[in-house]
């Protein structure tokens, strides 16, 4: 599971934010609450993210820090969740324009990583003897494919139905606003 995922889990609006445009102060009241520096790049704040849900005293901070940013972001008006669903539903707004080159890159992408896939199981598994170097480079560009597969895949299909409810709830609280 990814720590955006794990964040959510037990912080949910600071895993919204983390990687959207609040990402920057989302990041530095995570590492305040944890008493760590601000993270610098996202493997940092993963890191730092990891390290506190393993435990429950900083769990708590985590929590606290999630209430501390909630009523940050309700001081200047802006909510979080509202902003994650426009920006999906943007991407699925975008289906109303030209799509083939979306279409192209996905299926070019997908071929792509089966060809890679197979490569790497015949170098493994297969009769021929291949260049080490090039075995480690099929390798990384593997682990690279398959670590983008499951975004082309929400990108055409959603996310999570955890998310497909949480966006039906937001619907209706914005309806009673």
């Amino acid at each position: 599971m990814n720590f955006k995922s794990l964040l959510k889990a037990v912080a949910p609006t600071l895993g919204a934010a983390v990687g959207g445009p609040f990402g920057g102060i989302a990041g530095k009241m995570i590492a305040d609450a944890m008493g760590e520096t601000p993270p610098k790049n996202a493997s940092s704040l993963e890191k730092i993210v990891r390290s506190a849900l393993g435990d429950p005293e900083m769990v708590l901070k985590l929590k606290e820090a999630e209430r501390t940013f909630d009523a940050k972001m309700k001081e200047l008006d802006v909510d979080i969740f509202a902003h994650e669903v426009d920006d999906r539903k943007n991407a699925r707004d975008m289906a109303k324009v030209n799509m083939w080159p979306q279409i192209i890159l996905s299926v070019v992408f997908i071929l792509g990583y089966f060809v890679v896939l197979s490569f790497v199981f015949q170098s493994l598994y297969g009769d021929a003897s291949i260049n080490p170097q090039i075995l480690v480079l099929a390798s990384t560009l593997l682990g690279i494919f398959t670590g983008e597969i499951p975004r082309i895949m929400s990108f055409w299909f959603g996310s999570s139905a955890g998310s497909k409810e949480k966006t039906a709830k937001l619907g209706v609280a914005n309806e009673s606003t």
